[in-house]
C-alpha cells in the first residue's frame, strides 16, 4: 500500500508529460504550416510577378501591394493577403498550443492551489492570450481585407493598432523570461515570434532586409525574414518536444 501512491503519482506525471509533448508538437506543426503559407504569399508577391507591373499599372515594388497590414490605399495582389492572414491565425493558435504545453498542464507533484500560484498562473495565461490575440488581429485584418479587396476598418482604430503593437512586444518578452527556466525552447520560440509582430515587421523592412539586399531601403526580403522567424519558432518547439520526450523515457 505504501508504494501505491508514488506509483500513481509517477503514472500521472508521465501522462502530463506526454500531454505537454503533444501540445508542443501541435505548436511546432502550426508554426511550420504558418511559415510555408507565408512563403507561398511571398512567392505570389515578389517572385511570380517579378519585373512586371501590378493590376493597377504600379511597379511590383510599390508599397501599396504590401499585405502585412493593409491601409486605405492598399491594392490587393492575388491572394497574398488571404494567405498571410491565414498564416497569422495559425500562428495565433500555435501560441495557445505552446502555452498549453508549457503552463496549463503543471506537474501534479507541485502544489498549484496556493493563492500566489493561482494568481501567477492567471497572469501567465492572460499574457499568452494577449500574445495570441496580437497575431489574431493582424491575421483577421489581412484576411478580411483580402476577401473584400480593400482594407478593412481596423487601421482606422489607432488605439487598436497601438494595442496590438504593445501586446506583440511586451507579452512575448515577459513570457520568454518566465519560460526560459521551465522550458528554454519555449522562451526562445517567444523571441523568434517577435519577428512577425509589428516591431519585427518594421525591423525586417528597415534593418534586416536592407542588410540582405545591401541597400539603404529594400522591402523585398521583409516577408521572407518573417517567415524564417516563424520557422525558427517551429524548430524551437520541436526541440522542446524532443527534450521532454527524451526525459520521459526513463520514467516510462
Amino acid at each position: 500500500m505504501s508504494g501505491s501512491k508514488p506509483l500513481g503519482t509517477g503514472l500521472k506525471a508521465l501522462r502530463f508529460r506526454r500531454a505537454r509533448i503533444l501540445w508542443l508538437s501541435i505548436a511546432a506543426a502550426l508554426f511550420l504550416v504558418s511559415c510555408l503559407v507565408q512563403l507561398v504569399a511571398v512567392l505570389q508577391r515578389w517572385v511570380v510577378p517579378a519585373g512586371a507591373r501590378g493590376p493597377r499599372g504600379l511597379l511590383i515594388e510599390n508599397h501599396r501591394y504590401d499585405y502585412y497590414f493593409p491601409v486605405e490605399n492598399w491594392v490587393p495582389l492575388g491572394t497574398t493577403a488571404q494567405l498571410f492572414g491565414l498564416a497569422m491565425l495559425l500562428q495565433a493558435i500555435g501560441v495557445l498550443a505552446m502555452a498549453a504545453g508549457v503552463m496549463f498542464l503543471p506537474d501534479p507533484t507541485v502544489d498549484h492551489l496556493r493563492i500566489v500560484g493561482i494568481a501567477a498562473a492567471t497572469c501567465e495565461a492572460l499574457l499568452a492570450v494577449l500574445f495570441a490575440a496580437s497575431f489574431a488581429v493582424i491575421g483577421s485584418h489581412a484576411l478580411i481585407s483580402g476577401l473584400a479587396g480593400a482594407a478593412s476598418g481596423m487601421p482606422d482604430a489607432t488605439g487598436l493598432s497601438w494595442g496590438v503593437l504593445v501586446a506583440g512586444v511586451v507579452s512575448p518578452l515577459i513570457l520568454a523570461a518566465l519560460w526560459r527556466v521551465r522550458l528554454p525552447a519555449a522562451g526562445a520560440a517567444c523571441l523568434f515570434l517577435l519577428g512577425t509582430g509589428f516591431a519585427g515587421y518594421l525591423a525586417a523592412i528597415y534593418v534586416i532586409s536592407p542588410l540582405i539586399a545591401l541597400k539603404a531601403y529594400d522591402a523585398r526580403w521583409a516577408e521572407t525574414v518573417m517567415a524564417v522567424s516563424t520557422a525558427a519558432a517551429a524548430v524551437a518547439m520541436a526541440v522542446g518536444a524532443l527534450f521532454l520526450a527524451r526525459g520521459s523515457l526513463p520514467a516510462a
